[in-house]
C-alpha cells in the first residue's frame, strides 16, 4: 500500500516530524479500525476475502448508500440540522459567543487557492507553521472520532433504516480513503476537483476576538457532525496563534500548514493521535476545549514534547 510505503521512506509532510517514527503504528492502528468497521457493518469478513473487485463494488454501492440517505433525510432536514448543532453544543458546552452556521445541500464547492511561495515566509513564522502543523491532528483526529460514532446519539429519533444507512456509509468511507494515493487524493482535494462531502471555517468577527461562527456545508448529517466539530475544534487551536503577527503574516501560516493537500495524512494518522490524547487526559467531554485550548497556547517545543509524551507515558 502506497501509504505504508511513503511512511518508511519519509516521502511525505511529516516526515521530518518529531512524530514520524510512531506514523507507521498510527496508520496501521488506524487502517485495522477501518477494516473492522467495514467487516462489523457489512457481511463480515468474507467480504474482504473473497471480492476481488472490492473497491469498485464499494464504489458503486456508495452511490445507492447516499441517494437513499438524502430521500430519508429530505423531509427532516431542518430537524438535522438543528441536532448537529446541539449535540456538538452540548457535547463541548460551546460558549454563546460561538454561533454556529449549518446547511445541509448537494452542491458544495470548495474555492482553490494558489499558496503562497516558499520564500515569501519569514523564518520568524516557521515555528508557528510547524506548531499549527501538529495542532491540526487535533480537529481532525476529533473530527473522524465524531463521524464514526457521533450518530448513535440520535438513533431513537430517526427511521431505522435512515440510522442503518449512516452506518454502512461511515464504514464504507473510511475503508475507502485507504484505497486512495495519497498523493493524488491530495492534489485533487486542494484543486477542488474532487466531489466535496462537505466544509467547514471558522470565521472570527475580529482579529484577535473571541466572538466567531463555525459555518458548516455537508451533504448529509454525518457530515454535518464532522464538519460542526472540526469546526469547533479549530477555534480552539486558532485561540493559540500569536496576536503579535498581522493578519497577512497569519495568513501565510494558514495558506501553509492548513494546506489541503494534506488532509489524506491526517485522516490516516490523526485518528491515534486524538485517542492517546484522550487516554492521556482522561477528562469528560465538556474538559475537551479546555485541555486542547491549553495546549495549543504553548510554544512549538512544548507541543512536540506532548505529543511525543503520548506514545511513551
Amino acid at each position: 500500500m502506497a501509504i505504508f510505503q511513503m511512511i518508511e521512506q519519509g516521502a511525505f509532510r511529516f516526515g521530518n516530524s518529531p512524530l514520524h517514527p510512531y506514523c507507521r503504528q498510527l496508520a496501521f492502528e488506524e487502517y485495522k479500525r477501518c477494516e473492522e468497521l467495514l467487516i462489523e457493518k457489512l457481511e463480515g469478513k468474507k467480504i474482504l476475502e473473497d471480492d476481488i473487485n472490492l473497491q469498485e463494488n464499494l464504489t458503486r454501492r456508495l452511490t445507492f448508500i447516499m441517494a437513499g440517505i438524502k430521500k430519508l433525510e429530505e423531509p427532516i432536514k431542518e430537524d438535522l440540522i438543528q441536532a448537529a448543532q446541539d449535540i456538538i453544543q452540548d457535547l463541548y458546552e460551546v460558549p454563546e459567543h460561538i454561533l454556529f452556521n449549518s446547511e445541509i445541500k448537494e452542491d458544495i464547492k470548495i474555492e482553490k487557492e494558489t499558496p503562497p511561495r516558499a520564500d515569501e515566509i519569514p523564518d520568524d513564522l516557521e515555528d508557528e507553521i510547524h506548531k499549527r502543523l501538529l495542532l491540526n491532528f487535533i480537529p481532525h483526529g476529533s473530527t473522524m472520532h465524531i463521524w464514526k460514532t457521533a450518530h448513535h446519539l440520535i438513533k431513537k429519533n430517526i427511521p431505522e433504516n435512515l440510522f442503518l444507512l449512516y452506518e454502512e456509509y461511515t464504514a464504507v468511507v473510511s475503508w475507502l480513503l485507504w484505497q486512495l494515493h495519497p498523493i493524488s487524493f491530495g492534489q485533487v482535494i486542494s484543486e477542488g476537483s474532487v466531489f466535496t462531502q462537505g466544509k467547514s471555517q471558522c470565521c472570527f468577527s475580529q482579529p484577535g476576538e473571541i466572538d466567531a461562527t463555525i459555518k458548516a456545508e455537508a451533504i448529509n448529517f454525518p457530515v454535518l457532525l464532522h464538519e460542526l466539530n472540526k469546526g469547533v475544534m479549530d477555534y480552539l487551536i486558532s485561540i493559540g496563534l500569536p496576536n503579535q503577527y498581522s493578519p497577512e503574516a497569519l495568513e501565510l501560516v494558514y495558506a501553509d500548514a492548513d494546506d489541503l493537500s494534506l488532509e489524506p495524512w491526517y485522516y490516516y494518522l490523526a485518528p491515534g493521535i486524538w485517542q492517546r490524547v484522550l487516554d492521556k487526559e482522561n477528562v469528560a467531554p465538556n474538559q475537551i476545549p479546555e485541555v486542547v485550548n491549553k495546549i495549543s497556547t504553548e510554544n512549538l517545543l512544548y507541543i512536540e514534547k506532548y505529543f511525543l509524551s503520548l506514545f511513551h507515558d
